[in-house]
């Protein structure tokens, strides 16, 4: 697995990208970096990239995203979380179903509606599944 982040917002950004093998060694350096992020509302966009082959996330094809930094003290950094939660969300799956649907037909007209194949639902919870293995 690499992961790849660049703080695109707050002090010294735009950074140089750094890489990591582990979403331990990438929090630490999120957490380094929520020390100067906003403490009193706001946050400040970092942009990650990460590739993983058993989770389908290749080079080619890599999963993509950002994730809103805030101060230490407001919240402790966790990309895998981040990317769990998303994973989790898109896989259509009921025992992951976001509170806020009153039902799971509710949730499901909600991807369809955000384009999510059915596929796609099944792509990422088998993705999901790889990511929770990770440290």
């Amino acid at each position: 697995m690499k992961i790849t982040l660049i703080r695109a917002e707050g002090q010294g950004a735009p950074t140089k990208p750094a890489e990591f093998n582990t979403f331990g060694h990438a929090d630490e350096l999120l957490s380094s970096w929520s020390r100067t992020a906003p403490e009193h509302g706001g946050y400040d966009k970092c942009d990650f990239k990460i590739v993983h082959e058993q989770a389908g996330f290749t080079e080619a094809e890599p999963y993509v995203g950002r994730y809103d930094l805030k101060n230490w003290r407001v919240h402790k950094p966790n990309l895998k979380a981040h990317v769990l939660d998303w994973l989790g969300f898109c896989s259509g799956r009921e025992d992951l179903r976001p509170a806020k649907f009153a039902t799971q037909e509710e949730y499901l007209q909600t991807l369809d509606r955000m384009l999510v194949t059915p596929d796609m639902r099944e792509q990422c919870w088998q993705a999901y599944q790889v990511i929770a293995r990770e440290v």
